[in-house]
């Protein structure tokens, strides 16, 4: 694995309009990719969910990406050099979701499964277009087309209460060892 180095401060700079770009430049690759992993996951949100609160996410998570590359420029040598390559969310919550290389893989693969699921719902949906009536294509087509969007506020509700399921354990599994 590559250690973090200072490189072209110009290019670092350019760098920084792209979340996590700038650190993946300077050698920080958990951090670089998981924010901009972070980053295009809210973009692919905004653009299947058609929600005013996801842009405002991508605005939140540029301008974070932006200032957190800033701020890493900035940082003394000492800073710089001791700074630990964390993934972005292990860095601003201070914990991991349990994150192996299984996991990871999994959630991957079932991004792409996701993926092409969605394509060939698009296929399906411009075959179905030939062989349907018109007058009942306009009828159906709106419920077609807001399938998948239903499905996946299904899975953000579903992430949002695991999310909250879990973190309610942790505080909860805390406090009675505590009161042990």
């Amino acid at each position: 694995m590559m250690k973090q180095k200072r490189k072209n401060r110009a290019f670092e700079f350019i760098c920084a309009f792209l979340p996590g770009a700038a650190e993946l430049y300077d050698g920080f690759f958990k951090c670089g990719f998981s924010l901009m992993v972070v980053f295009f996951a809210c973009v692919w949100f905004a653009g299947v969910s058609e929600t005013m609160v996801s842009g405002l996410l991508i605005g939140a998570m540029w301008f974070y990406g932006f200032f957190h590359a800033r701020n890493l420029a900035h940082a003394t040598d000492e800073e710089f050099y001791n700074m630990e390559d964390k993934a972005i969310w292990e860095e601003i919550a201070g914990f991991s979701f349990g994150l192996t290389g299984r996991k990871v893989r999994i959630g991957f693969s079932i991004a792409l499964i996701l993926i092409g699921i969605s394509i060939l719902w698009n296929m399906l949906i411009d075959t179905l277009v030939a062989w349907i009536p018109e007058k009942l294509w306009d009828y159906l087509y709106p419920i077609l087309q807001d399938i998948p969007r239903f499905l996946i506020a299904v899975v953000t509700i579903m992430v949002g209460l695991r999310l909250i399921k879990g973190k309610k354990e942790e505080v909860y599994g805390i406090e009675d060892k505590q009161n042990s």
